[in-house]
């Protein structure tokens, strides 16, 4: 289990991590004198969230590690001091409570009863409590879903420094709360948010068809796996899986000859490590290891293996390769194309793989590239290359391209460009109504 402790000041942290040492726990850090850095540069954040993930017990941080940091490997959390900005509060609890967490997070929050601040803030818990038990016994989390709309973020600071320059009592603020955080207004509020929502114009068709074709058209764990664990020995790194059957590799330090690569990558796919201990393929592996590197495509170390096998055996590909399909009874050529799509300003919108598969005949198919996965490599010798068929008399290259760009290309050019123009539709629509709103609102304004 790790623990995550925020804490809003340095000289804080500075003692929570000295008394935690002193317990004999392992510690890191984050706060705002951190640079970004990455995960090989010692007393940087991105450093320090490694540490986290991979060694240590306990990280205590400051609102530097409130944005941007990725915790979801951790479910405990202690707000040691709480800012009286809710956004603050909700950007910590954001750090766990993220898309990839698991398990139920467990968030304590310290506050010192014994103090005006702490009255006021157990005034406003004692409230959100009661109208959870009314509207939402169940604790959805429907109620903090409209708490902003009815208590904004700032109010609270502001009561409490107007508190202390003696412009409001305490007992002010409370009456303020009892009558701003009430169960009418909040079922009021809830309510228009479900019906508004409810009221929007939503085509989930072509959603749920893109949700299926991409599902289709993903690569499972098992085949990234067999790729990496087959193509990094030729980058030179030597993956050795931790027990039979585990599907958890250790890989150990990276290759120097492969950081040239990261570095030409890195605004795509973010910093390549200069050494990973342990990492998988499958991520529900990460259930019940959430410390481990999930690696797959678009990954900083799957694609440099990627990248700089590609460079390596550009001769191989181009000299072409034997495949066996055991549901065929005569033999066909398979040629293999990227084809991508730009806007005006050469921005690539999208790019895909598609094969042509010609008969002997001259007949010619698009296939899907996963085709290959229902193939077995021929490990043949020269032998089998010279019992191959003679090849010449089928379309060459520039026929083969034009049936591609006929049967398919046309399609997925006129699929996309109609997508654009919606696209492109609903931003001048949206445009055109914010403006109207501003001029509006500036008319009024100069008017009154």
């Amino acid at each position: 289990m790790r623990l995550l402790i925020f804490t809003e000041h340095k000289d804080t942290l500075d003692y929570l991590v000295g008394k935690l040492r002193d317990w004999k726990l392992s510690v890191t850090q984050i706060h705002g004198g951190m640079k970004i850095g990455d995960r090989d540069t010692s007393n940087t954040r991105i450093y320090s969230e490694r540490e986290f993930r991979e060694d240590c017990q306990v990280l205590v941080a400051t609102e530097a590690a409130g944005e941007g940091i990725n915790l979801q490997f951790c479910w405990f959390m202690i707000n040691y001091d709480i800012p009286w900005n809710p956004v603050r509060l909700e950007q910590r609890m954001g750090r766990i409570h993220r898309y990839g967490q698991d398990k139920d997070c467990l968030i304590f929050n310290f506050v010192s009863t014994n103090t005006r601040e702490g009255r006021v803030l157990w005034k406003l818990f004692e409230r959100i409590r009661a109208i959870e038990v009314d509207l939402d016994p169940e604790r959805t989390g429907k109620v903090f879903n409209v708490l902003g709309d009815i208590f904004p973020a700032n109010q609270l600071e502001r009561m409490i420094r107007d508190m202390y320059a003696h412009n409001l009592t305490e007992d002010v603020i409370k009456n303020r709360i009892v009558e701003q955080v009430d169960t009418e207004r909040f079922r009021r509020i809830s309510d228009s948010a479900l019906e508004g929502l409810a009221k929007r114009e939503l085509n989930l068709a072509p959603i749920v068809g893109k949700a299926a074709e991409a599902k289709e058209r993903r690569l499972v764990p098992e085949v990234i796996e067999d790729f990496f664990i087959q193509a990094a020995p030729i980058a030179g790194i030597h993956p050795k899986e931790n027990a039979k059957g585990q599907k958890v590799y250790r890989i150990g330090r990276v290759p120097r000859t492969l950081w040239q690569i990261g570095d030409r990558l890195e605004s795509r796919f973010g910093k390549l490590g200069h050494e990973y201990k342990k990492i998988t393929f499958d991520k529900n592996i990460l259930t019940n290891e959430p410390t481990l590197e999930w690696v797959t495509p678009g990954h900083p170390l799957f694609e440099c293996v990627r990248d700089d096998v590609l460079a390596r055996v550009q001769e191989d590909l181009r000299r072409g390769a034997v495949f066996y399909d055991l549901y065929r009874h005569q033999p066909a050529r398979l040629d293999v194309f990227s084809a991508g799509i730009s806007d005006g300003r050469g921005n690539k919108l999208h790019e895909r793989l598609y094969v042509v598969q010609t008969e002997l005949d001259g007949r010619m198919t698009v296939r899907q590239p996963t085709l290959f996965l229902d193939l077995v490599l021929a490990w043949g010798s020269a032998e089998l290359v010279a019992t191959l068929p003679d090849d010449t008399a089928l379309p060459n290259r520039d026929q083969v391209e034009q049936a591609l760009i006929e049967q398919e290309l046309n399609r997925f050019l006129v699929e996309i460009r109609t997508q654009r123009q919606k696209e492109v539709e609903t931003i001048s629509q949206h445009m055109e109504l914010v403006s109207t709103r501003l001029l509006i609102r500036c008319s009024v304004s100069l008017l009154s």
